[in-house]
């Protein structure tokens, strides 16, 4: 138990090292790019949106500066520095003879002769071994808050997987629309994008707005009512959707739900991720007037 106590101990005090420096190298680099993006709306939008990216790539990058507390010198040499949990001092009479007799009994006094001096020396009685407790079993404050911060981690990630699930779930019940006027109108539009490869266009019956999701299987999810729209609305709706398939924003997506969970304690990378989505419909957007297309 002392040992398993000592390991937790070593390892949760590495874990905040390390994430100390990552907390404070990544939250400089975002604060600084978001007050730039702030600054600078009127820079296109492509750049604004990247510069965010790359503000919350560096929350996913060990620490930069090479101090003992970085990353990669936990892979070097270290010397062990365990806390100690009790010392055993064993007290021993040291004797001395330079001329004893071979066979003396045990309450005789030996007899030290050395040239003029010659005396009797009294025998050390023998002391029995002291154990002296020098620290107490003790527990660090790093390793509750390594256990808060797994806590927020599981919290948010159980979070997260309930709305990836409840979005599966809409797309599973949606109505797939593979054929008709709207698959038409769906798939010129995916060619005006140079999609080489089509998404599928559902018709979800529940409640939600107009969606571009899927890595491996991209997806297009309108609710039903958008049929009801005009052709020039339906067509802008349709495009801003295949806009986000043609910039991979699912990909840059799928990357911010894996970092949230990480960073759930800094309120930066809340801040950062919602404007990140912010730019990115500015993107989309603006990629619809570069193929002139209309908006609504």
């Amino acid at each position: 138990m002392p040992q398993f106590v000592s390991e937790l101990n070593s390892i949760a005090a590495t874990w905040f090292s390390f994430l100390y420096h990552v907390v404070w190298q990544a939250t400089l680099l975002a604060v600084l790019l978001l007050v730039i993006v702030r600054l600078r709306r009127r820079w296109p939008s492509p750049l604004r949106y990247w510069l965010l990216v790359l503000a919350l790539v560096k929350f996913g990058l060990p620490p930069l500066l090479s101090m003992p507390t970085g990353l990669f010198s936990q892979f070097g040499a270290a010397v062990e520095t365990r806390p100690l949990i009790a010392e055993v001092v064993s007290h021993r009479p040291v004797e001395l003879g330079l001329s004893i007799s071979s066979a003396v009994e045990p309450a005789a006094s030996p007899t030290v002769s050395m040239g003029f001096l010659t005396g009797t020396v009294s025998p050390v009685p023998h002391q029995p071994v002291v154990e002296r407790r020098v620290s107490l079993l003790k527990v660090d404050a790093a390793i509750w808050l390594m256990l808060v911060y797994i806590t927020g981690v599981a919290v948010v990630a159980i979070w997260i997987l309930r709305n990836f699930i409840a979005l599966q779930g809409a797309i599973h019940r949606a109505t797939p629309v593979d054929d008709g006027e709207l698959s038409q109108r769906f798939a010129g539009l995916a060619k005006r994008f140079g999609l080489r490869r089509l998404p599928r266009l559902v018709l979800s019956r529940d409640p939600c707005g107009p969606a571009a999701c899927g890595i491996f299987r991209p997806v297009v999810i309108l609710p039903e009512e958008a049929v009801s729209l005009s052709a020039s609305e339906l067509d802008a709706v349709l495009s801003h959707e295949l806009a986000h398939h043609r910039r991979r924003d699912p990909w840059v997506n799928w990357g911010q739900l894996l970092l949230t969970p990480v960073w759930w304690f800094n309120p930066v990378v809340w801040i950062l991720n919602r404007q990140i989505r912010s730019v990115r419909e500015d993107c989309c957007d603006d990629l619809l007037l570069t193929l002139g297309l209309k908006q609504v």
